[in-house]
């Protein structure tokens, strides 16, 4: 995992939530990073025919650690709220 990034993820009990960064792009996370942080939902940001954006190896990645996924360019506005304990997703 980046070194910049270690205190950070030790300094998280649970991650749930991801908001995948840059639309999901092949280089945008690595999938050591990935399994490291394992979040039950990632909200990948991307308008449809996105300069092949969600990557489909990210998108096999995140399959494969059963990471559930939301896109915008499928699913448009998406909302999570949470009190801190708990979220949902709309």
């Amino acid at each position: 995992v980046e070194s910049g990034w270690k205190n950070i993820i030790q300094a998280l009990e649970v991650l749930e939530v991801l908001k995948f960064p840059h639309h999901g792009s092949r280089t945008a996370m690595t999938e050591a990073f990935l399994e490291t942080l394992h979040p039950k939902l990632a909200v990948i940001s991307v308008g449809k025919n996105n300069y092949g954006h969600p990557n489909e190896a990210v998108l096999a990645a995140l399959a494969k650690q059963a990471i559930q996924v939301k896109r915008t360019d499928q699913s448009g506005d998406i909302e999570v709220i949470s009190d801190g304990r708990t979220w949902e997703e709309y």
